[in-house]
């Protein structure tokens, strides 16, 4: 391309909730930008991650409101209002409640947990209709070229884009940092997270749960009813990567036998 002037200000590659919103934000200020998502929006719902959700603090909350998604979402944002925390076998239990939290106290709480197909629903409806924003979905980088004056980057729909700055907002593994060689730090805690939503027999009243245990955190994230006026909450549950029977190996008898030991007993029983 030479001299010529970039085709956009920013490109973005990855469409999940980082570069969709980063996306709007910079839309919204009269900066042209292209989004680009190798995932299709029908590929996504089809997706284990689209079941997955999204604890939203009280910081993120605040953006999605810059952003107008916010007040769309809240029907689907269960509240959390109150956190307990335990530390392995201790009896003693750390309770933060919302009215010690002046901020959490105005919001009416800590943070919201949201299915993230709800997430990424609004934001693709909000990143349409922006003028100075370019969404496309299925479409997938293949190569990235850097000059003094812009970066070209290739898909694999045979289409070339130029932007002054790229973003790389393409998850854990990017191809973007691999690309472009930028030098990461890795650690692992040799554990793994097994999530899942469960429905309960009692209402969770807004209370997340967070127990540390020595094979590492087991969560429990409250979620709005679903239409079938079932109680529901999220889970994360922390195993060792070495352990001799993965989590993940047990059947759905010996995983809800396994998984009642975990849960307080308010909640009754649970599927």
């Amino acid at each position: 391309m030479g001299k010529t002037e970039p085709q956009f200000d920013v490109i973005i590659i990855g469409g999940g909730i980082a570069g969709l919103l980063q996306s709007i934000l910079l839309a919204q200020n009269n900066i042209r930008v292209l989004c680009l998502d190798k995932q299709s929006a029908s590929d996504f719902q089809n997706s284990p991650l689209s079941k997955r959700t999204t604890a939203i603090s009280y910081g993120s909350a605040q953006i999605m409101k810059q952003a107008g998604i916010w007040e769309g979402l809240l029907p689907h944002a269960c509240p959390i209002k109150d956190i307990q925390i335990m530390d392995g076998g201790s009896p003693v239990l750390l309770n933060f409640e919302i009215a010690e939290d002046k901020a959490a106290e105005r919001e009416g709480a800590f943070g919201w947990v949201i299915e993230n197909h709800h997430i990424r629903t609004a934001l693709i409806e909000k990143i349409k209709n922006l003028p100075h924003a370019t969404y496309l979905e299925g479409c997938a980088v293949v190569d990235i070229q850097t000059t003094p004056a812009q970066i070209l980057v290739s898909t694999n729909q045979d289409k070339n884009y130029s932007a002054a700055l790229l973003i790389g907002a393409d998850g854990r593994q990017s191809y973007v940092r691999q690309k472009l060689n930028i030098e990461v730090e890795e650690y692992s805690y040799h554990q793994r997270a097994i999530v899942s939503i469960i429905t309960h027999e009692n209402p969770h009243h807004n209370i997340a749960v967070e127990h540390f245990k020595s094979s590492g955190p087991f969560a429990i994230l409250p979620m709005m009813d679903n239409a079938q006026v079932a109680h529901r909450s999220s889970i994360v549950w922390t195993e060792e990567i070495n352990t001799r029977r993965s989590i993940l190996d047990f059947n759905e008898d010996v995983f809800l036998a396994a998984l009642k030991t975990h849960f307080p007993e308010e909640y009754g029983a649970i599927l």
